[in-house]
């Protein structure tokens, strides 16, 4: 009897251990045959299909894009700070601004070019921080709303909405380079006076806000965040437009203090 037990127990167990073999085959087969979209065509995808570039990338174990917007923030706000501080306006008034501090002439390129260098610099560093303040306000806002997702793919999401958004303003900026101007071409500000926006704060603020390089990244935004607390473009849209009025209330403050001080530091007539 013990024997015939054993016997059988000893086939239920080859039984087992083939069905676990082969299961594990058709993972490998699996594994071995899947597609695997090369990093280039997600780094197109950013802009042309962001929602498929995300949902590839988020819902891997550990999530994957952080690269990407690495990268591409990099990438594309060396060009945008470059091509801003190579513009013929930008140059003259950093010109004077140099000789006004008494800087000798023949030190004013030089010294031109090392400024530009520390911009490009400090500009490739604020970015990274910018994305870190918004991925921490989006984390805030997705427990207010009682939402789940990673705080690594929400950080990810911020660094490609800034990506897009350096990528279109090198465009603008290499479009006010034929101009020239100094103004964002591609939006509001351009069919406004500079005058007119630098007496009326809410209004150059929401001109900020209104250009093409400030939607899109606030599209990528809406669709980061839909993909990775797995909710409804409607409910992202809210959670988003409730974080960008948070930035809008936080900038104007920080305008006003500005132009106080401004005004405080100016000798009386």
């Amino acid at each position: 009897m013990n024997e015939e037990k054993i016997q059988a127990d000893s086939q239920e167990r080859d039984l087992l251990d083939g069905g676990f073999a082969v299961v594990d085959r058709e993972k490998i087969i699996e594994e071995e045959t899947r597609f695997v979209t090369p990093w280039y065509k997600h780094f197109i995808n950013v802009f042309l299909d962001p929602r498929k570039m995300m949902e590839e990338n988020f819902y891997h174990e550990p999530p994957k894009g952080l690269s990407i917007g690495i990268v591409g923030s990099i990438l594309f706000t060396a060009i945008m700070l470059l091509l801003t501080y190579a513009n013929p306006i930008m140059k003259q008034q950093v010109f004077d601004s140099f000789r006004m501090n008494g800087i000798a002439e023949e030190m004013i390129a030089q010294k031109y070019a090392i400024t530009q260098m520390s911009v490009v610099i400090g500009g490739i560093i604020s970015i990274f921080v910018g994305g870190l303040i918004t991925a921490v306000i989006l984390q805030v806002a997705k427990l207010i709303a009682k939402d789940k997702g990673k705080f690594g793919s929400l950080f990810t999401t911020a660094l490609l909405s800034n990506m897009v958004a350096a990528a279109l303003m090198s465009i603008d900026k290499l479009i006010a380079l034929f101009i020239p101007t100094t103004t964002t071409v591609l939006g509001l500000p351009i069919l406004l006076s500079e005058d007119l926006l630098a007496s009326n704060i809410p209004l150059m603020v929401i001109a900020q806000i209104l250009t093409l390089p400030s939607i899109a990244s606030l599209v990528i935004l809406v669709i980061g965040y839909s993909v990775v607390a797995r909710v409804s473009t409607k409910k992202s849209l809210a959670v988003v437009a409730s974080v960008e009025v948070f930035f809008i209330l936080v900038s104007m403050g920080i305008a006003y203090v500005g132009q106080m001080m401004a005004q405080n530091i100016q000798p009386p007539m």
